[in-house]
């Protein structure tokens, strides 16, 4: 005979109230505060990290910026090299370089920390919130902490930082537009005429275009009229058109539509630090992120839909082939997954969950305190980071210091440097042999100089001193070019410290037409 137990009125109805969902106030203010925390965190870490500052590309940004503004025109060929001086090139980064000189004449080294700090931390709360539409807030916030992890090699003050925004932006739109099975809003051509002007990775948004408008026919239902493909169509190529259209709004025009392609396909770019392909002998931010990626996806099954899986396995493809690219990876990636990851981890009842700004927006008087105490951290971050005195630190590529030492005689002679200190050199307004530019240079002359630091003598050194009539050198001293130096006759170590070491001509050059043209090209 089965038996009955009799719960006590008390214990039903304490089990009645755990029962019981949770407001979505509550939730929802728990969700808006942990996003607030994670993105203050992360543009706390990019505005007092000096790190942020130690690359070379930066300085060189940052002239060009100064000369857009001095001459009120972006520049159509080389001002900043001696030997491409006068040949062909776009500042395809334009408006950033404006945008950052301004705050740097203004605001100086800690002004641009300031701004890109807060883009970075932008770049997280996007991420969190839109993943609380899907998720727990402990779980959206676990995945922003994830990107903020696998972004961080990456943060630097240089224009990709500034358009993550435009990319997270981009995508969670392309998202939510599938929702609604619509195209995305016109204004977005608005996002894209700003992210062409600002960075080449405009390029990425327009391609994440065109494959959220074939997963949207692919994922029509079957079978369907012939009209709900010709509508899906329509929609979607008016708004690539439109886009597109904004896209060519630049400098560069229609070609500047072919320029990240012409970059990626450079053969010489495997030589350059950020264009490696990624190494998985140790651990590190990105792999720890992948690998926590997979594992959560294949523990419980995620399914993902065929475009969008395919779209992330061309995007995985690219962040091993390039370093570079493990950003993009990251930030389209962990948004693709939140909905397949939110679907097979919570109840379907339960998805999608009330987006948080809106629930904010309906009902503010509820959360007036909140927001006003979430205000004053921020605003204090802010003064502090600009009342912090801040002078950018000596690094490899921004070798202040040895740079200061060079005669004032010599910076409008022609010297060689290392790839890396181009931009700090182009900064302090001294001609350069090479720097990041390497779209200008092309992969003939980026050879010539590989050729020359990396060969293990000083027999083609010395055919390009013939050539420029090289004054000085600056390169870094573990280098096995500046060990040459230090036993060239004819050339004296002038200055050394940890980042650099500068070696003068001491003999006089002879004579030639090709050395006067190069130093009336100088002065």
């Amino acid at each position: 005979m089965p038996v009955s137990i009799q719960h006590a009125p008390e214990q039903a109805m304490a089990d009645n109230i755990v029962a019981q969902p949770q407001p979505k106030t509550l939730s929802s203010t728990n969700g808006l505060i942990l996003t607030f925390l994670s993105a203050l965190i992360a543009a706390t870490v990019f505005m007092f990290h000096p790190n942020v500052l130690q690359d070379g590309d930066t300085g060189w940004h940052l002239a060009a910026g100064r000369y857009i503004i001095e001459h009120l025109q972006i520049p159509s060929t080389d001002p900043f090299s001696y030997t491409f001086h006068g040949r062909p090139w776009v500042a395809h980064e334009w408006l950033a370089e404006v945008v950052m000189h301004g705050i740097f004449a203004t605001l100086g080294w800690p002004g641009l920390m300031l701004v890109f700090g807060l883009f970075f931390g932008l770049v997280i709360a996007i991420i969190s919130l839109y993943a609380q539409r899907w998720l727990t807030p402990v779980t959206a916030t676990s995945i922003a902490a994830l990107c903020f992890f696998g972004l961080l090699p990456a943060t630097l003050v240089r224009p990709h930082v500034l358009v993550w925004v435009f990319l997270a932006c981009w995508v969670v739109a392309m998202l939510r537009a599938r929702e609604r099975n619509t195209a995305p809003s016109l204004w977005l051509a608005m996002m894209m005429l700003a992210w062409a002007n600002l960075h080449g990775s405009y390029a990425i948004g327009l391609f994440l275009s065109a494959v959220f408008a074939l997963d949207a026919l692919v994922s029509t239902p079957r079978p369907s009229p012939r009209s709900a493909y010709i509508e899906i169509i329509k929609q979607w190529a008016l708004f690539g058109l439109v886009c597109l259209l904004a896209a060519i709004a630049t400098p560069s025009g229609v070609e500047g539509l072919m320029f990240p392609l012409t970059v990626s396909t450079m053969k010489t770019l495997s030589m350059i630090s950020e264009w490696h392909s990624t190494n998985f002998t140790s651990i590190s931010y990105f792999s720890f992120a992948l690998y926590l990626g997979l594992f959560a996806c294949l523990f419980r099954n995620v399914r993902i839909p065929v475009v969008r899986l395919l779209l992330i396995i061309f995007l995985l493809h690219m962040a091993l082939t390039h370093v570079r690219h493990q950003a993009v990876f990251l930030i389209v990636t962990s948004l693709i997954l939140i909905e397949p990851l939110g679907r097979a981890y919570l109840r379907e009842g339960e998805l999608p969950r009330p987006d948080i700004l809106s629930t904010v927006a309906r009902h503010w008087h509820h959360y007036r305190w909140l927001l006003a105490a979430l205000a004053l951290a921020p605003t204090g971050l802010i003064f502090a980071r600009l009342l912090t005195p801040m002078q950018r630190p000596d690094s490899d590529g921004s070798p202040s210091k040895a740079i200061s030492k060079l005669p004032a005689a010599l910076r409008t002679q022609p010297g060689f440097n290392e790839y890396g200190k181009g931009g700090a050199l182009i900064y302090a307004g001294i001609p350069v042999f090479i720097d990041g530019r390497a779209d200008m240079y092309g992969d003939k002359f980026m050879q010539e100089y590989f050729d020359i630091t990396s060969a293990d003598d000083l027999r083609k050194w010395r055919v390009a001193d013939k050539k420029w009539h090289f004054r000085w050198s600056l390169l870094p001293p573990e280098h096995k070019l500046t060990k040459y130096m230090d036993r060239e006759p004819g050339w004296k170590r002038f200055y050394a410290d940890k980042w650099a070491v500068i070696h003068i001509r001491q003999e006089p050059i002879k004579a030639s037409a090709k050395a006067d043209q190069i130093r009336t090209r100088l002065r």
